[in-house]
C-alpha cells in the first residue's frame, strides 16, 4: 500500500510539473516521511525492500519512467538508491522519534522539531541526490548550489502540504472536533478556488486575490479546530498555490514560499490552541517552600544583599513580580472571580522569584516538565510593601539588574492580564481541587520584565522605582 501510494504520488506531481509554470512540488517526500514517522521500526525494513524494489523496476535503465536526467545504472546511482539515503533517513528519523511522539505537531516544540527534522532530510537528501549527478558529470559548484536549493524547497513543500494530514488521519485522536462548520468552510475554500478557475478560463483572473484571501480560512481553522484545523489547512494552502501558480506568470519559488509561510503560521497556531486546550490554563502554579522564602519587609541598601541557591550548571533565571497577601482565607466556591479581589488582599510588596533547576534546558520541554519541577520555583524575596498599591503600580518602573547589567525595565503592572490576574488563577483552581487558600498566604504575580536567564555566581537587582532595591548573590550548589 505505502509503496503504490508513494509511486502514484510521485507519478502525478511529475505530470503536474509539466504544466508551464506551475509548483515544482516533490510531493512523495510527504508520504514517505510520514510512513517512516509513523509506522513502527519493525516495518522499515519491508517499508524500503518494497519502495526500491518498485523503484528499480520502473527507473532501471530501460525502466518505464528512466529518464536520462536520472543518469540510471551508474554505480553512484546504486550507492546512493540502495544506501545512503536510506541510511540518511532511518537513521534521522529513529534520533527524532527517541525524542518525540506522533502526532507531532500537537504542541509547538514537537511542532517546530518536525518542521526542523523535515528540512535537515530534504537537505540532506538533496545533497546525495543532486551531489551524485554532479559529481558524475562533473557541474560546477555556482550550478550545484542553485539546483540543491530548488530540490530542497520543493522536498520541504511535499513534508509540509502532505505530512500534517497524514499524522492526524494515523494519529485519530483529534479528529473528534470535525464537525458540520468545518465541512462548510473547506466547501467554500474550494468553491473559491472553483470559482477562480472558472473566471480564469472566461478571461478574468482573480487569483492573486484567491491567494491572499485563502490566508483567513486557513488561520481561522488552526485556531478553531486545532490540530486537526492546521493539518487541513496546510493541504488546502497548497492545492490553493498549485491552482493559483496554473493562472499566474509567477516564479514557483514565489508559491513555494507561499506555501512555508501560511502553512508554518497554522502548524504553530494549531500547536498553540491545543497544547493550550490540554493545559486547561495559562498559567502554571506551584509551591514555594519555607526553606527558600526570605521576608524582608523592608528595601536593601547599597551595601546589602539575600543569598539564594541556584544550581551549578542549571538552569537559572531571575523575575521581577509583585507578591500579594491574602488578609483572609479564601475557601473553596466562597468567591467569584470575575468580580472585584481588592478586598481580599491585606498588602502587595515589590518581590522576586529565584528560578532554578538542575536540567539546564528545562524550559525547551514545555510547560509540563516545568510543572514536575514546582515551576521551578527556587527562591521567592519579598522586599518593601508597596502602599496604595492598587493606583501607583501602573506607574513604578521595575529594573532588573544582573552583574550590574540593566537586563530590562517595565512598569509593574506588566505581567499578564493584569496583577491580580494571579490571584484569580490561584483562586480559581484551588476551588477546583477543593484547597483552602489560608490568611497570609503570599501569591506572585508572574514576570513583570520577563524571564532573565543568568548562572551560578552572578549576582542580581531588582529595583522598583520609589519603593527600593531588593540585592542577591546567586550561590552554586551542587543537585
Amino acid at each position: 500500500m505505502y509503496t503504490a501510494l508513494f509511486h502514484s504520488v510521485w507519478l502525478i506531481s511529475t505530470q503536474f510539473e509539466i504544466i508551464a509554470s506551475t509548483v515544482s512540488w516533490y510531493l512523495p517526500a510527504g508520504v514517505r516521511f510520514a510512513a517512516f514517522m509513523l509506522l513502527p521500526l519493525r516495518s522499515w525494513p519491508m517499508l524500503l525492500f518494497s519502495e526500491k524494489l518498485t523503484h528499480f523496476v520502473l527507473f532501471h535503465p530501460g525502466g518505464i519512467l528512466d529518464n536520462t536526467a536520472f543518469l540510471s545504472g551508474s554505480l553512484g546511482w546504486y550507492l546512493v538508491h540502495l544506501l545512503l539515503s536510506p541510511a540518511l533517513l532511518c537513521t534521522s528519523v529513529y534520533i527524532f522519534r527517541r525524542c518525540f511522539k506522533a502526532p507531532y505537531i500537537s504542541n509547538i516544540n514537537s511542532t517546530l522539531a518536525t518542521l526542523g527534522v523535515g528540512l535537515i532530510i530534504s537537505v540532506v537528501l538533496g545533497a546525495v541526490f543532486i551531489g551524485r549527478r554532479a559529481i558524475e558529470l562533473q557541474t560546477d559548484i555556482t550550478v550545484f548550489f542553485p539546483l540543491l536549493f530548488d530540490f530542497s524547497l520543493g522536498d520541504f513543500v511535499g513534508l509540509i502540504v502532505l505530512c500534517p494530514l497524514l499524522f492526524v488521519l494515523y494519529d485519530r485522536e483529534h479528529l473528534h472536533r470535525v464537525n458540520t462548520t468545518l465541512y462548510w468552510i473547506i466547501g467554500a475554500w474550494l468553491f473559491l478556488l472553483l470559482l477562480s478557475s472558472y473566471a480564469y478560463s472566461h478571461g478574468t483572473n482573480i487569483s492573486y486575490q484567491v491567494k491572499y484571501l485563502a490566508v483567513f480560512p486557513a488561520l481561522f481553522l488552526s485556531y478553531r479546530y486545532a490540530v486537526t484545523g492546521s493539518a487541513l489547512s496546510c493541504l488546502l494552502v497548497g492545492v490553493t498555490a498549485f491552482v493559483v501558480a496554473i493562472q499566474s506568470d509567477l516564479s514557483p519559488l514565489e508559491h513555494q514560499f507561499y506555501i512555508i509561510a501560511l502553512c508554518v503560521s497554522c502548524l504553530i497556531l494549531g500547536a498553540s490552541v491545543n497544547h493550550a486546550e490540554q493545559m486547561g490554563g495559562e498559567r502554571l502554579m506551584g509551591p514555594v517552600f519555607k526553606k527558600v522564602t526570605h521576608f524582608i519587609g523592608r528595601p536593601h541598601n547599597d551595601d546589602e544583599f539575600v543569598e539564594l541557591e541556584v544550581y551549578a550548571g542549571g538552569m537559572v533565571a531571575v523575575e521581577a513580580e509583585l507578591v500579594f497577601e491574602l488578609g483572609k482565607e479564601v475557601t473553596p466556591g466562597s468567591i467569584d472571580t470575575k468580580g472585584p479581589l481588592k478586598h481580599l488582599i491585606n498588602a502587595v510588596y515589590a518581590g522576586v522569584e529565584i528560578a532554578s533547576s538542575p536540567v539546564i534546558d528545562l524550559n525547551s520541554y514545555g510547560p509540563t516538565a516545568i510543572i514536575s519541577d514546582f515551576g521551578v520555583n527556587q527562591g521567592m524575596v519579598v522586599g518593601a510593601p508597596i502602599e496604595q498599591w492598587d493606583s501607583v503600580i501602573e506607574n513604578i518602573q521595575t529594573s532588573v539588574f544582573i552583574n550590574n547589567e540593566h537586563i530590562k525595565s517595565a512598569p509593574s503592572n506588566n505581567v499578564l492580564r493584569g496583577p491580580m490576574a494571579a490571584v484569580a488563577y490561584l483562586i480559581d483552581q484551588a476551588a477546583a481541587r477543593n484547597i483552602t487558600l489560608p490568611k497570609g498566604c503570599m501569591i506572585c504575580s508572574g514576570a513583570i520584565t520577563g524571564v532573565h536567564d543568568t548562572v551560578a555566581g552572578a549576582s542580581a537587582t531588582v529595583s522598583f522605582e520609589g519603593i527600593g532595591n531588593i540585592n542577591m548573590k546567586l550561590i552554586p550548589v551542587t543537585p
